[in-house]
Formats: C-alpha cells, structure tokens, sequence
C-alpha cells in the first residue's frame, strides 16, 4: 500500500492530493511572491537559518508581513508526517489579498505552501554552459539576490540553452560581468585562487555559495569580470543545494577536471554531518 503524501498549506498539514490554490491567487496571477529550496540530510535540513534569513529578506524586499519563525515547527510536522530523510524541503510564500491589476488591494495573511520532494539523480558528468543573451536584471529593477518566484528570465535562459544541446546556461549582468548559471552560482579556480561573482552582479545570494565561502581555506575573491577572464583559469563549476558542486564546460575554454571540485564536495558533505549533529535533536525528535 502507498504511503499518503502530505502538503502543507498555512499552517495546515493535509494530503498533498486535496491542496489547492485559489485561481485569482497573486502567485498564480504574477507569480507575486518567493521560495526556499533546503536539502534534507537523514531528515535534517541543511542551512536552516540561512534559507530562513533569505527568505525574510526577500519577503521584506516584496513588503510582505510575515513572520518566517512560525514556519520551523510545522516543516518539522512535515518532514516527519511524510518520513523524508533525504530529499528537499521547499517553502513558498505569495502575498494574500485582491488585485487590481498588478497593484494589491489588501494586506491579507499571505499564503504559504511547504512541501517535500525526494532526493534527484545527480550527473556526475561536467555541465555543459551556453552563453546566454539574457541578463540579469539590476538592483534598480528588482530584489535581485532573493529567490523571487517570477523566475521567467531563468525559465527562458534554459529552453535558449536546451535549444542548443546544452544544460544550462551562462548568464551576465547588465553591465557584462559574469553572474551565474540560469539554476546556480558559479566559482573559478585560478592556482590557489577561488573566485565567484560579486552579489553586485545580480546573482542570488546562494546558500551553498555561502558555505563554500565560509569553508574555503583560503580567501574567495568575489568579483565583477567578462568571460575572457576564465581564459586560464584551472576549473569551472557550480554550486547549489541540488548538486553541491559540479563542474562545468562553456564552449571555447578549456577547463581540468580538477580535484578541487572532489574538495569542496567533501567540506560539504562534512559541513551537512556537522550541522546534523547539532540541530539533529530538534529535527528529529
């Protein structure tokens, strides 16, 4: 017999078959809202505070009132209503209220959608990048480094690259400086010298991004550069809660599959057992 699958919908843990969503919804409508992606590690999420910090600030950046604190007792309930010990959590929140037009017409309880998902193959091959005319789009036009749900430019970023033969694609800021892939951030090897693109940039403030940051040895160097600026560099990749760290190949450079890729997977891997061990009890209690 099937397990029943859970859903839960503003506050209330229910089968994932019976929720639903209002069609004159803002996040149906405009997408008018933002969401969390967290790896689940033996029933443990990794980086809770982080995903929680990003997830206020973007809500802030919308001006949507609400309080993110409410939301760990019940992704607990969650995790253990629908027995996931490894896989993701994803939280979405979408301003509640009418519309006219685009302009909101009331400040309702906005709306919050958590649900599990189960673990997804990871390729271990390099991830081929095409380099995309789409840009990200500046502070000036939007909360950038939030997880916005209106992620059309992204959407089309990818069918522009599957169109191509590859699996993602590169992406720059308006100003021409590399940001990040349409799904990920990006890092560079260059010696000893690991670089990522500036949040200036446009690119989401990754947490994944933020952890290799802080495990790194050495300094990571967050910069604004063109792609001509990987013409010697050692290795590639990209980083987020998916594939931890993958390596990638973008037509016309050459990169090693070098072993610093292996290292950063394991700071990870070691990082995810670290935090297990001291937020296990809560979780899994």
């Amino acid at each position: 017999m099937q397990m029943c699958h859970y859903t839960a919908v503003d506050q209330e843990i229910i089968p994932s078959e019976e929720a639903r969503i209002a069609v004159s919804s803002r996040a149906v409508r405009f997408g008018d809202g933002v969401f969390e992606t967290l790896r689940i590690d033996e029933g443990v999420p990794y980086q809770w505070d982080i995903h929680l910090d990003r997830l206020a600030q973007g809500l802030h950046a919308l001006r949507i009132d609400m309080d993110v604190r409410s939301l760990k007792p019940i992704a607990r309930m969650l995790l253990q209503k629908n027995q996931l010990r490894d896989g993701f959590l994803r939280i979405a929140i979408s301003r509640g209220g009418a519309s006219e037009g685009y302009r909101p017409l009331s400040a309702r309880q906005p709306h919050c959608i958590i649900e599990t998902m189960p673990p997804r193959p990871v390729d271990d091959t390099p991830c081929s990048l095409y380099i995309s005319e789409f840009q990200r789009p500046s502070f000036a036009c939007m909360p950038a480094n939030a997880k916005l749900s209106s992620a059309v430019m992204n959407t089309l970023a990818l069918l522009e690259a599957a169109d191509r033969g590859c699996e993602d694609a590169l992406i720059f800021s308006a100003s021409g400086h590399i940001a990040e892939t349409a799904s990920a951030n990006l890092f560079w090897l260059k010696g000893e010298n690991l670089f990522t693109p500036s949040l200036e940039t446009g690119c989401v403030a990754g947490t994944t991004r933020a952890a290799i940051i802080r495990l790194w040895p050495g300094e990571v160097y967050e910069v604004m550069q063109p792609l001509t600026s990987l013409e010697d560099a050692d290795a590639l990749m990209l980083c987020n809660v998916r594939h931890g760290v993958r390596a990638c190949t973008v037509a016309g450079y050459r990169f090693k599959n070098h072993a610093v890729i292996e290292h950063l997977q394991s700071l990870l891997i070691k990082d995810r057992t670290r935090e297990r061990m001291l937020s296990g009890d809560y979780w899994l209690s």
